[in-house]
């Protein structure tokens, strides 16, 4: 093969990976939740269900990948005191860990105990 034709094929290869990458990309989604702190009381109790939300997001393909406890505040107003950043690999394995029988249990600790705001976007390349 000459040089030419190795760097050609070296570039195909290589946009050929990029683009399997952006599709990858253009499927995984971004889970943001919002929350006020809890009561201390509540936060041992929650504090224990950690490890269940933690196997219920990796069973559903998930990942922590950001979290800010105060988060910084860029611009705006912005009353949430913790923000939790989640990678999904689809809408549909977000949605499945959002609507799990796992993590339905661990709602159920912070109901009527601190407020939460939730969106679910698709990544973008």
């Amino acid at each position: 093969m000459s040089g030419d034709s190795r760097v050609n094929a070296t570039i195909a290869e290589f946009l050929l990976h990029q683009a399997s990458d952006a599709k990858e990309l253009a499927q995984r989604a971004k889970l943001l939740a919002a929350l006020t702190q809890l009561p201390p009381q509540r936060r041992n109790e929650l504090a224990e269900a950690v490890d269940m939300v933690c196997r219920s997001i990796a069973a559903h393909g998930g990942k922590l990948i950001g979290r800010g406890t105060p988060p910084v505040v860029l611009e705006g107003d912005w009353a949430w005191q913790t923000v939790g950043v989640l990678s999904f690999p689809s809408m549909e394995a977000a949605e499945g860990f959002w609507h799990s029988s796992e993590y339905a249990e661990v709602k159920k600790l912070r109901e009527g105990n601190s407020q939460f705001q939730v969106v679910l976007a698709p990544a973008t390349g």
